[in-house]
């Protein structure tokens, strides 16, 4: 098999990732670029499956490494506390909670068992190499000698398992569900090897996104209710204290397996829905970054502050109708509100320009990503109400929830609010906190919510890890709205057997038919995570589905 070239899910190394610095000063990347691994995990081509000889880091020792692969990014002091504003409060602290809010921790707290270079490239983590059927229908896996939690446990196969028969558990898992029904069986082969079986051939992206996805815990810290006040994770941070609504602090820990491990002591983590707030502390000097910054503050402090962009098209910004609750079980109605949706205006007027117009949720680094189709969906409230009329509900109204604290979405809600209005539909916003937006989402006891969207840079079918996506157990398309999931998961089915570039770009398609005919999902446009920082550090970076990676992190002296 070759390697891939496209990026996928969560990178969990610290690299740069394709974004950039839009202030005055860049992260600078030290050392050349490693060798690219093949789908055997590592490896040179020449020898799969076996990964490179291994240095007591178990990294692989044949070439020089770069940010990419996980050495520091800028030169800076060790030691020291970084502290991050995020102006959103944690759900909890469990590994499979995909959260937005949880994104700038994740990435410290756990550690995957494979990720991505900036070329698309898979990089061992956890695992030391793997190596791939032919059809993409099973992979062996070697783990990495020496790793161990935070608990001082080893990371063997028995502590994979554990992970992945947790993660069979709709509840506990959340967004991580959708990704089990793909595996046929999981075995252990020894101690520190497992064999993983799909349904049948499988794309090998599909896979390897498979190794990349799972954030690994210890197996005594799969406990749905102690994850929300503390966890034990396989990253190269420990969690060190834990208040919900307000502070999350991590310790550096000594026995992560990557040497010589992160520059950082600890990060400190200032939780709250004002992102005012956290912006203010930036300025004063208390908060050394803010993570997941509106755009409409950058303009004011670009000047003082180094302005960090990640890369385009990881997550989507949609609107999300509920086809099991009137209105939005009306068709015609969620197919006249794609007309309804000014995304350029909204581009222009809130994204400050960094975001592009979208229709649907595959990003511009995913093979389904498509330029022209976004031409059919016109800004046009006339065609809206047009159809709206024929649904026999013209003047349909419905109650949108919003985030409170999150700005961006605000604005993007009140303009469409005010264009429905025009045309005689009452668009009611409401705000609400984050966990009660991510309780909402997975109840579906909603009729339209707004929120950011992931896993849309990587394949197609990874937005099925979003619950509006799902597969099975999905929170609206049940009841009258259980024909839209046949016809879903159908094309989600053809999709994920696609073996060829010819297979798959048909399959794509039919991805793309199901979606913008059954209008569930309306999507207004790409999100580009926005960063900003105090100068003296260093070495941050943004993945390709929007973690912020601290890894590699310094504050200069």
């Amino acid at each position: 098999m070759t390697s891939l070239t496209r990026r996928a899910f969560v990178w969990r190394s610290a690299l740069l990732g394709g974004g950039a610095v839009l202030g005055t000063s860049l992260l600078a990347a030290c050392g050349a670029q490693a060798q690219p691994p093949t789908s055997s995990g590592g490896a040179p081509a020449a020898a799969p499956p076996t990964a490179a000889p291994a240095t007591s880091s178990g990294a692989p020792a044949a070439a020089p490494t770069s940010a990419a692969a996980g050495q520091p990014a800028a030169a800076g002091a060790s030691g020291g506390t970084l502290s991050v504003g995020l102006g959103r409060v944690l759900q909890d602290l469990n590994g499979f909670d995909l959260d937005i809010a949880s994104y700038t921790n994740q990435a410290s707290i756990y550690d995957t068992l494979l990720t991505y270079d900036q070329d698309g490239n898979p990089v061992p983590r956890l695992a030391e190499s793997w190596t791939i059927a032919p059809d993409g229908s099973s992979a062996t896996i070697k783990l990495r000698q020496g790793a161990t939690f935070h608990n001082g446990k080893p990371i063997d196969a028995d502590a994979i398992l554990a992970n992945y028969d947790k993660a069979k558990d709709s509840k506990f898992s959340y967004q991580i569900f959708s990704i089990i029904p793909r595996i046929k069986d999981l075995t252990k082969t020894d101690d520190m090897a497992l064999l993983m079986t799909m349904q049948g051939p499988t794309p090998e992206r599909v896979v390897t996104d498979i190794l990349d996805s799972i954030n690994i815990m210890a197996p005594d810290s799969l406990d749905f209710e102690a994850l929300k006040t503390r966890a034990i994770g396989s990253g190269p941070f420990a969690v060190e204290s834990y208040n919900p609504n307000n502070q999350l602090a991590l310790k550096k820990y000594d026995g992560f397996w990557k040497k010589p491990g992160p520059s950082l002591d600890r990060i400190v983590y200032h939780l709250s829905n004002d992102i005012d707030a956290q912006v203010a502390g930036l300025q004063a000097g208390t908060n050394d970054i803010v993570s997941f910054l509106p755009p409409n503050y950058t303009t004011r402090l670009k000047d003082q502050f180094d302005i960090y962009q990640g890369p385009p098209g990881t997550e989507v910004y949609p609107f999300r109708l509920n086809p099991s609750m009137a209105p939005m079980d009306n068709k015609l109605i969620r197919q006249g509100f794609q007309y309804a949706i000014n995304r350029q205006g909204i581009v222009d007027k809130v994204f400050y320009g960094y975001a592009r117009p979208q229709v649907l949720p595959f990003g511009q680094t995913g093979p389904a990503y498509e330029t022209e189709i976004i031409k059919q969906y016109p800004f046009d409230l006339q065609k809206a109400k047009q159809l709206f009329e024929a649904s026999g509900n013209p003047n349909w109204s419905a109650v949108l929830f919003v985030v409170q604290g999150d700005t961006t979405g605000i604005s993007i809600a009140q303009i469409v609010q005010a264009d429905l209005a025009s045309i005689g539909v009452k668009l009611d916003v409401q705000q609400i906190s984050s966990v009660e937006s991510g309780q909402h989402s997975f109840a579906g006891d909603y009729q339209m919510s707004y929120g950011i969207f992931g896993n849309c840079g990587k394949y197609p079918t990874w937005v099925t890890l979003n619950s509006l996506m799902r597969v099975q157990n999905n929170p609206v398309l049940k009841g009258s709205a259980a024909p839209i999931l046949d016809r879903w998961q159908k094309a989600v089915d053809t999709a994920n057997a696609a073996i060829t570039p010819e297979t798959q770009q048909a399959a794509f398609q039919g991805l793309r038919d199901v979606i913008l005919d059954e209008s569930w999902l309306v999507t207004i446009c790409d999100d580009i995570t926005l960063v900003a920082m105090n100068k003296k550090v260093k070495g941050i970076s943004i993945n390709r589905d929007d973690f912020v990676v601290l890894e590699n992190a310094q504050i200069a002296g």
